[in-house]
């Protein structure tokens, strides 16, 4: 005799079980309807994508001061960096070289007609080429936070890059003190300093691994450095790039460039269980001992 309410039970399973698929399904046909609109949009640019040299993806933390590097690359006359593409993110789903650089070039322009606002903060640079560029050299992704958390999954995605781009990749990790950094997550998140802390100390162990992989192909840049010499720091980066770094780009990025960087750390009311933890992370990581004694 059946059970009523047993076959209810299957039925229910049944149906959801068919919704799943269903909805994978069309997962499936969106990215493949995205990555198809990307490949016809890049006929556009064809020739300027053949001149590319460099890509350039950021790895690192949120909040840690990777949107004003990023905005202040985008300016150069020669380089586009998009504003949270997820390039990794993209790569995974199987998009070409040309399908990737037409959306880093679009979500360059979306940014843009947004009036380069983040949040709270706007990273505009007038009279310089955010939004545009004069010659295609280097093209990339200022999405640190997304690329570390993908890579944590997948730590083969960056060969992937390297296989979809076809130029050599150029990873930028934007570093500035650890509790600065903390402090910033657990106030956004909201989250307890513990737990922002515990999410801080997943990302440096990716960033130790690529650093290590990358070698010469990644370069650390710190927040502080940056925001005491703005020019010297954006020489070195241009340089990091084989890019040259004119005066007039230089001076219009120190504009955006706050006198101080901002210490949020004071904001927070650190226990000495939350201290010590911080002093760990910092101990764990070669690319985080400036900050033994801060």
């Amino acid at each position: 005799m059946l059970d009523p309410s047993a076959v209810k039970k299957q039925v229910v399973k049944s149906l959801s079980a068919a919704r799943w698929r269903a909805r994978a399904d069309l997962d499936r046909l969106d990215r493949g309807a995205e990555r198809w609109a990307y490949e016809r949009a890049a006929r556009a640019d064809a020739e300027r994508f053949a001149e590319v040299e460099r890509f350039c993806l950021f790895v690192g933390f949120p909040r840690c001061g990777g949107s004003l590097t990023g905005a202040m690359l985008d300016a150069h006359p020669d380089m586009v960096i998009a504003h949270e593409l997820g390039a990794l993110r993209k790569v995974g789903i199987g998009y070409s070289r040309a399908a990737l650089f037409a959306a880093t070039m679009r979500a360059d322009r979306q940014f843009a007609a947004r009036g380069f606002v983040n949040q709270d903060d706007v990273f505009e640079i007038p009279g310089q080429w955010q939004g545009r560029v004069r010659r295609l050299r280097v093209i990339g992704d200022k999405n640190a936070g997304d690329s570390s958390l993908r890579l944590l999954d997948d730590p083969t995605l960056i060969d992937r890059l390297q296989t979809t781009v076809g130029v050599p990749v150029r990873v930028i990790v934007v570093v500035r003190h650890p509790s600065d950094n903390i402090a910033r997550i657990a106030r956004r998140g909201p989250l307890s300093v513990l737990t922002a802390a515990a999410r801080y100390d997943d990302i440096a162990r990716v960033v130790g691994t690529v650093l290590d992989a990358a070698g010469d192909g990644a370069l650390v840049v710190h927040h502080e450095d940056t925001v005491a010499d703005p020019r010297a720091s954006l020489r070195r980066m241009a340089a990091f790039l084989d890019v040259d770094a004119p005066d007039d780009w230089l001076d219009a990025c120190a504009e955006l460039v706050l006198p101080s960087p901002r210490l949020a750390r004071d904001a927070v009311e650190w226990s000495p269980a939350e201290r010590m933890v911080v002093a760990e992370i910092i101990g764990r990581y070669d690319f985080l001992r400036r900050y033994v004694a801060g």
